[in-house]
């Protein structure tokens, strides 16, 4: 069970008690029940704020805020300790209108459970542990990246280092992964867990530095990029082909700060680029030195176990609900490409 599949539960578990309470009730009382409704929405924005923008989460807050006004009323009458006798029918045809959206985000919340760590054998005895660590780095494009050292300093960019902590380590090799216009760093995590489990250390990056920032418009951050451009991959492909031109070029910039950063860290190792949606050429061209694997996953990630409501949405025929067995599978197989591509320059 991956923690959006837990939290989405938690949040729809949440509203049911706020639309039965017509059944619940069978003499004048206190409304207490309507309480729930400022817990769900604290919920609902934690949510939020732990998994940005998605397809699901976004429909997931259209049914929270309508509960949330279908019952506002409730919540003054509950503040001021009135007695509830009854509700009109209009009140109870738009309750039972809303439990059925919450029985429907629960059936698709169930059939397209996000996946974290899908491809990974369940004998961890005879496979090293996972370790994420998560630093902050602050800087600039062209100023650097240095380690933050204060707690108030800024944060420019997030470096997440995936590594085995057993005894089959690797120590000959890291790989750098370079992600898409369509996908965050979550999008590749069960790749890299995967990728731990066979000994190898990955890094990704994700920066924000205002020279590194591709679009000025207001979605261009970490909670609705990645969101926002699948969209525009599916609704305005001129625009996004645009938009994707100048993403690449900046994360050419971001790519030489991994590889600084790997150089400082690890001497000595082999560095392996991976990366995902870039134009044809464009890493060997500005760097030759390196070995680029491309995994060729139109940007986009592993959305297909991360993210598999938008998956569905962005390619139906590829990732729909008929070919979800094929997508837990993508973490073995990926794995086993790259390898066979480390190798092939050994």
């Amino acid at each position: 069970m991956s923690s959006f599949f837990a939290g989405g539960l938690l949040i729809l578990l949440l509203q049911l008690p706020i639309v039965l309470r017509p059944i619940f009730l069978k003499k004048p009382r206190i409304d207490s029940i309507v309480m729930f409704l400022p817990f769900s929405v604290i919920v609902m924005g934690l949510y939020l704020f732990a998994f940005g923008f998605q397809l699901y989460s976004l429909v997931l807050l259209i049914l929270v805020v309508l509960i949330f006004f279908t019952n506002f009323r409730a919540m003054l009458r509950f503040k001021n300790r009135l007695l509830i006798d009854g509700y009109s029918f209009l009140f109870c045809a738009s309750s039972f209108i809303e439990f059925l959206l919450i029985i429907g985000l629960g059936l698709v919340l169930v059939l397209y459970c996000p996946v974290a760590d899908m491809g990974l054998s369940l004998n961890f005895e005879a496979k090293p542990e996972v370790s994420v660590s998560k630093s902050f780095y602050t800087g600039s494009a062209y100023r650097g990246m240095q380690e933050r050292e204060g707690f108030f300093s800024p944060v420019d960019a997030i470096l997440w280092t995936y590594s085995p902590s057993g005894e089959n380590e690797n120590t000959d090799d890291v790989i750098l992964c370079v992600g898409g216009s369509c996908a965050d760093f979550s999008d590749y995590s069960p790749l890299l867990k995967k990728l731990s489990h066979e000994g190898y250390t990955s890094l990704i990056m994700e920066t924000s530095s205002s020279d590194l920032m591709f679009s000025q418009e207001f979605w261009n951050n970490s909670f609705l990029r990645s969101f926002t451009m699948r969209l525009f991959s599916r609704e305005d492909k001129v625009r996004f082909q645009k938009l994707n031109e100048d993403f690449y070029s900046k994360k050419l910039i971001e790519a030489q700060i991994l590889i600084d950063i790997a150089e400082d860290k690890y001497p000595g190792r082999n560095i392996f680029l991976l990366t995902d949606g870039f134009p044809a050429g464009m890493i060997k061209s500005a760097f030759p030195m390196y070995k680029n694997i491309p995994l060729e996953l139109k940007g986009c990630g592993l959305i297909a176990l991360t993210k598999p409501v938008e998956a569905a949405f962005v390619e139906p025929v590829r990732w729909g609900r008929k070919n979800r067995a094929e997508s837990f599978k993508l973490p073995d197989r990926l794995s086993a490409y790259i390898k066979k591509e480390m190798d092939n320059v050994k």
